[in-house]
């Protein structure tokens, strides 16, 4: 699956108007759980 969670940023952009949703991950206890971010278009001049 692919995922991709701008609520926060889209609440604090629009001061409240647009909410985030609630979200929660229901863990499986025998099983591993791996999460990886990958990051597209960064400015290379940022440091």
């Amino acid at each position: 699956s692919f995922i991709v969670n701008i609520g926060d940023t889209f609440q604090a952009i629009t001061n409240g108007i647009l909410h985030s949703a609630s979200h929660r991950a229901v863990v499986n206890s025998k099983k591993d759980r791996y999460s990886t971010v990958y990051f597209y278009g960064i400015d290379n001049s940022i440091t």
